[in-house]
């Protein structure tokens, strides 16, 4: 069973409501590490260097770029004793359905295709986008594009490859490191600041055959408005995931990254592999959000070992969106790393200043198991064909 992202949240709502007496929590505080300033360009710039891209690469070589992925075994995980054996949460009441109407489906409204492997040379896409005034924009692995929101036409404003995007601040090749390309890309369009947000990780190779990474980095882009045109710019900031302090793990890689945004900052958590591939635990980052509206510098604040290898806590954290202008607290949520059938969540406080992190607060839910691969239309291959159902994190809010 897989968590919906609504059953996440009305868990977080039930919290909210519960007296927040911070040091029953056993909170840890942060050291606040202040990284470089924004790097601004214009979309013109941006704009030709993707023209110089196309040039030098005429034909669009598909990546892999799960081969990066390492799985995380989490078969024998012991099941939760107090979890109910039902099919929703939270647990119907008959007199509640009685008087319930039945819900029709939804229709589907407005269409259309987004990018296709011809043009961004990936696989799989990692799917995800954003809603803003005017514009629906997809962030997918390879390709950012913009389109009209009203019609679904793509308004060619944005139509860039990932890695000519950020190109200012991936992990250049010297020191060991052969090469680096971009991947798990996040976009929101924050309310409260007007302005659009986007997030990914780089994966920088130290090798021909990208067998070997060295510690990479969160990358970011924050446009200059809520409207993206032609004469728009984008501020641009990365921090190296071992170097914030705490530090982490000697060339240690960050995977899956998770975005939430709320008033004070962002929340960027995932799970942490070793140089040789190992799964090592989770790390929650927070982003000071003033730092990046900005020229910056950016600040940054880790949160190491949420889970260890095979402890308890939350599993590829996931950072929390609040709209609430006055909240002044921020989440990481995620599935225990040690058992089924239950969600461990983190309350950050002060997460504009200097954060501080609450222990492991545990949350049961309905009962859960190992994911099922899933069936689809043009499978050749039986039931090796069939797609992966990864774990069984809660699903991230993919599209904002």
């Amino acid at each position: 069973m897989k968590l919906s992202f609504s059953s996440v949240l009305m868990a977080i709502l039930i919290l909210s409501f519960l007296s927040p007496i911070h040091a029953q929590l056993g909170e840890q505080k942060a050291i606040p590490w202040t990284g470089k300033a924004g790097i601004v360009e214009s979309l013109a710039t941006i704009n030709q260097r993707q023209k110089k891209f196309d040039i030098e690469n005429p034909i669009i070589i598909p990546r892999d770029y799960e081969r990066k992925h390492k799985e995380v075994e989490r078969d024998r995980l012991k099941q939760n004793p107090l979890a109910p054996k039902v099919a929703s949460y939270p647990m119907p009441q008959d007199n509640l359905n009685a008087n319930r109407a039945i819900t029709a489906a939804q229709t589907v409204g407005l269409n259309f295709n987004s990018a296709s492997l011809s043009e961004t040379g990936s696989f799989p896409p990692d799917n995800m986008g954003a809603v803003g005034p005017t514009q629906f924009i997809t962030s997918v692995n390879g390709r950012l594009k913009s389109f009209n929101k009203t019609t679904g036409v793509a308004d060619g404003i944005l139509n860039l490859a990932q890695d000519v995007f950020f190109a200012s601040v991936i992990t250049p090749a010297g020191g060991g490191v052969t090469f680096s390309f971009t991947s798990d890309p996040r976009v929101r369009y924050d309310r409260k600041s007007q302005k659009w947000i986007f997030i990914i990780i780089d994966v920088p190779c130290t090798n021909a055959n990208c067998t070997a990474t060295a510690a990479n980095r969160v990358l970011f882009a924050v446009s200059n408005g809520p409207n993206i045109t032609s004469t728009s710019a984008f501020t641009f900031f990365y921090f190296v995931q071992d170097q914030v302090t705490p530090t982490g793990d000697t060339g240690g890689f960050l995977d899956y990254p998770t975005l939430g945004i709320d008033n004070n900052a962002l929340y960027i958590g995932g799970n942490m592999f070793s140089s040789a591939g190992s799964f090592i635990g989770t790390t929650g980052f927070v982003v000071r959000k003033s730092s990046i509206l900005g020229a910056g510098p950016i600040v940054v604040s880790a949160f190491r070992s949420l889970a260890t290898a095979s402890g308890a806590g939350p599993y590829t954290p996931q950072g929390v969106d609040n709209l609430d202008a006055t909240s002044t607290d921020g989440y990481f949520i995620g599935t225990d790393n040690a058992t089924f059938s239950k969600l461990m969540l983190r309350r950050i406080t002060d997460p504009g200043g200097t954060p501080a992190i609450s222990a492991n607060i545990s949350l049961t839910v309905p009962s859960t198991t190992t994911q099922k691969t899933v069936p689809h239309f043009g499978n050749t291959g039986g039931t090796n064909g069939n797609l992966d159902g990864l774990d069984d994190k809660p699903e991230s809010p993919d599209f904002a």
